[in-house]
């Protein structure tokens, strides 16, 4: 749940249809099917709205396991946190971009005067990544809105103010359309990471 659901349903909340949480009252009141383990293996199985479906990214018994915890969490009651996301491991390729911070081309002025793209750490910006935004953007890819991935001609055509770091930061501290706003959840730090890493794999191209 963490590491595919949270960006979405931290402390069994709904960031894009906030009646629509994973409380008890909720789950009876809107849940198809009603609310039980199988009417949530068939919502995660095949999605629904702006849920994408994990049919073919989450195994049947991976999918039963979250039911389950959605199910009784929802009877004993969600405990709100929305921090405990930071359990994915780095891939090789994050741990060469961190020795390659430097690559980046985006230049941003930070407080010191150096470059931004120096100051981050793409590493970091993998493992954020992995936990809050892979669930619709794995490999770079869009599961919402399939033209607009984080490939490097996408990002040049859609993304607003351009192929740079400080527009995704922009677009992910405030969100747009589907997509929920992480201002308030990811500190500076962490977005600036995120958005460091975005851009660095728009360039070197994604493992999908």
């Amino acid at each position: 749940f963490s590491a595919n659901c949270a960006v979405c349903h931290a402390g069994g909340q709904n960031v894009i249809m906030p009646e629509k949480t994973l409380e008890k009252e909720a789950l009876d009141k809107y849940l198809a099917g009603g609310r039980k383990e199988s009417s949530v293996v068939t919502q995660v199985t095949n999605g629904k709205n702006a849920m994408p479906a994990f049919g073919r990214r989450l195994s049947e018994e991976e999918i039963s396991d979250l039911a389950a915890y959605v199910i009784t969490t929802s009877e004993v009651g969600w405990g709100g946190s929305t921090s405990t996301y930071y359990t994915l491991g780095v891939s090789k390729k994050a741990l060469d971009n961190v020795a390659n911070t430097a690559t980046i081309s985006d230049a941003i002025g930070s407080e010191d005067g150096a470059p931004l793209s120096l100051t981050r750490d793409i590493g970091a910006g993998e493992r954020i990544f992995s936990a809050n935004c892979a669930v619709c953007h794995a490999g770079g890819q869009n599961v919402i809105m399939p033209e607009k991935t984080l490939e490097k001609e996408a990002l040049d055509e859609y993304l607003a103010g351009g192929r740079k770091e400080s527009s995704v930061v922009t677009q992910v501290t405030n969100g747009k359309n589907a997509m929920p706003a992480f201002g308030g959840r990811l500190s500076d730090e962490e977005i600036g990471n995120v958005a460091a890493y975005v851009i660095n794999n728009s360039e070197a191209g994604w493992d999908e």
